[in-house]
């Protein structure tokens, strides 16, 4: 029921983040254990399937889409009362302007998923103060995704891409 992982510099600065969302209401991110008797983190683990490309149809519909944005922005406003404070001990370069602690990798392969289901985001190890807007471009260049029609992880036309764009971002 645990994942372990080794540890970097920044991993105390993401399990006082995981415990901050998870006190804030965000159960979709795994609990942090502290460290096992190797020094690896120990954290929940969320089972379901991992969103790894190419992503199945039922990864692809407009439900998840908007799943992920609304937990996105849950995550974002649970970290505006911290951002200002929690300045040091991130593995990614703050972002200015400063306006909430940003996940920096939020992405299907970052997201944890039951039958079509956006139920989980794991892999907090990139995240860091930042603004909005830098974390939400990078999710929809993977949720959109934003890519060359021609591009295999491609889902469909410009205008598609800017459809569910839109979408996103009505959220």
């Amino acid at each position: 029921d645990t994942v372990r992982r080794g540890v970097g510099p920044w991993t105390k600065q993401v399990h006082r983040l995981l415990t901050h969302l998870r006190a804030k209401g965000i159960q979709e991110v795994p609990a942090p254990f502290g460290f096992d008797e190797n020094g690896r983190e120990i954290l929940s683990f969320i089972p379901g399937l991992v969103g790894h490309y190419p992503l199945p149809e039922s990864l692809r519909t407009d439900e998840v889409l908007i799943s992920a944005a609304r937990l996105l922005r849950r995550i974002h406003d649970a970290t505006t009362d911290v951002a200002q404070i929690w300045q040091s001990g991130w593995q990614a370069s703050i972002r200015e302007p400063i306006e909430v602690i940003c996940h920096g990798d939020f992405a299907p392969y970052n997201c944890v998923f039951d039958h079509g289901r956006l139920i989980g985001v794991i892999d907090f190890d990139h995240a860091h103060p930042g603004n909005r807007e830098w974390d939400l471009a990078y999710a929809l260049y993977r949720f959109a995704p934003i890519t060359d029609p021609s591009n295999p992880e491609n889902y469909g036309t410009i205008q598609e891409q800017c459809r569910r764009v839109r979408l996103f971002c009505d959220e």
